[in-house]
This record gives structure tokens, C-alpha cells and sequence, in this order.
């Protein structure tokens, strides 16, 4: 069975709000547009901005130097 991607409490959630009276479709747009935007900044987080923390490397450039680091540490052994 598929995972959802809403915990339990989200859905109850939305389905409290949908019985105040939002429409599903309006809730539907809400939701969608949020994941979009969170996705939007992850991706900017991790892909593009720098941190002071990883020597000014993007998270993702932290990672792949670390996986080349030990790849070549494992071959000198």
C-alpha cells in the first residue's frame, strides 16, 4: 500500500477545514501550492545556497565531496 503523503493529523486537518466550509477545490490549490513552495526552497537550500557551516558549499556539494573523500580514502587502503 502507497504511503500517503499527509500524517493522519493533516488530514484531519483538511478535512475540518473542508467541513467549515472550504471548498475542496480551494483546498486542493492550498495544499498543492504549499508543497510546491516547500519544494521550491529545498531544492534552493540544498541545490544552490551555500552555508557557512560546510565551508560555503551547498549542502548537496558537502555530500558529494564527502562520498568522493571516502571513496579515494577506501582506495588508499
Amino acid at each position: 500500500m502507497k504511503r500517503s503523503r499527509f500524517s493522519d493529523e493533516q488530514i484531519i486537518g483538511i478535512l475540518k477545514e473542508h467541513q467549515a466550509g472550504m471548498s475542496a477545490a480551494d483546498l486542493c490549490r492550498s495544499y498543492r501550492h504549499a508543497r510546491n513552495i516547500i519544494e521550491e526552497w529545498r531544492i534552493d537550500y540544498n541545490l544552490h545556497r551555500p552555508h557557512t557551516s560546510l565551508d560555503g558549499l551547498t549542502p548537496n556539494e558537502f555530500a558529494t565531496r564527502s562520498t568522493m573523500d571516502h571513496n579515494v580514502n577506501r582506495a588508499n587502503l
